[in-house]
């Protein structure tokens, strides 16, 4: 048998409730050759029980694991694979029936390019189109747009198809990183192939309840663990980005993580660390040191500060004008 023109990896983490209209949206791609890697990454639920019928189509590889995370997940998909290029579709989102015939297309006439993405529409649990209430980042980046990735990932993994030779090329996607893993791969990439773009919709993603990306704090979290990895793995990008860009990113970051901590989870040692990170990346900013050493006090030092300042606020708003 020849091997199949695209691999489609789907990891699965108990994800029964969507993951057979996932599977439905990769077969029903009007592009034919293809194979669908499907690894259930240690579910506790009955995903397996759902995945079991759809077996019998000759394009699916079915294996288990134990949990490892999406990460490890796609790794193992990723060295099983024997597509040219390679897709990732996650078990609650569905892809357009053209995408993958669209975007071979492309990466057939472009061939300098290691991925092509495209644009996404969204959709809620029960599949009826709905918008998200913010920005959600991604844009029409292309060509070689490392600076503009670094500032911000603009790329959806869910519309995205890319060579296996600029995987391969790179190395495995960061385990570490669960969550920001596809983000860090995208500027890997992008640092050594030109980025292309289809203007047009060719997946939706499902918003619902368990969505990492409804959790802020957590895609703050893996963003800058990506960021991190990147400026390890090439240190020349401080002097390529110029190090204004660079610690820009580091500051708005680590700013981010320091108020959740000290505002929401109330750990004021998480939050120390990072506005003593956000201070590095921006000396001159005031409120970061009045925030750090906030943090620095301990309770009942920040009750009685703040009793303090509530009688100046209070005196000063009655003091007479003279």
């Amino acid at each position: 048998m020849t091997a199949p023109v695209v691999s489609i990896l789907m990891p699965v983490f108990n994800g029964a409730a969507y993951v057979g209209q996932a599977i439905e949206s990769a077969l029903a791609q009007s592009y034919p050759d293809f194979e669908l890697i499907i690894v259930n990454d240690g579910s506790t639920d009955n995903s397996a029980e759902v995945i079991r019928p759809y077996l019998a189509d000759p394009r699916i590889t079915y294996f288990e694991q134990p949990n490892g995370g999406v990460a490890a997940a796609r790794n193992a998909a990723i060295r099983v694979a024997h597509g040219r290029y390679i897709g990732f579709l996650d078990q609650d989102d569905l892809w357009l029936p053209e995408k993958l015939n669209l975007q071979v297309q492309y990466l057939h006439e472009h061939p300098d390019v290691g991925l092509v993405h495209a644009n996404q529409s969204y959709i809620d649990s029960d599949g009826r189109h709905t918008r998200l209430p913010f920005d959600d980042g991604f844009a029409s980046v292309s060509g070689w747009c490392f600076r503009d990735l670094f500032i911000r990932n603009r790329i959806a993994v869910l519309t995205l198809l890319a060579r296996k030779f600029a995987l391969d090329s790179v190395g495995p996607l960061n385990e570490t990183i669960p969550g920001g893993d596809d983000y860090e791969m995208w500027m890997r990439i992008s640092k050594h192939f030109p980025i292309g773009h289809m203007d047009q919709v060719l997946a939706h993603y499902r918003t619902h309840g368990s969505n990492v990306s409804n959790d802020n704090f957590r895609m703050t979290r893996t963003d800058l663990g990506a960021i991190q990895s990147i400026l390890r793995r090439y240190p020349e990008a401080r002097k390529e980005l110029g190090a204004d860009v660079v610690d820009a990113r580091l500051f708005e970051l680590n700013y981010q993580l320091g108020g959740w901590y000290m505002w929401k989870a109330q750990d004021h040692a998480s939050a120390r660390h990072h506005y003593w990170q956000a201070i590095r990346a921006r000396p001159f900013h005031l409120k970061s040191y009045r925030r750090f050493v906030w943090c620095g006090l301990n309770d009942s030092q920040r009750r009685m500060l703040s009793w303090y300042w509530q009688r100046l606020k209070t005196a000063l708003r009655i003091a007479p004008r003279t």
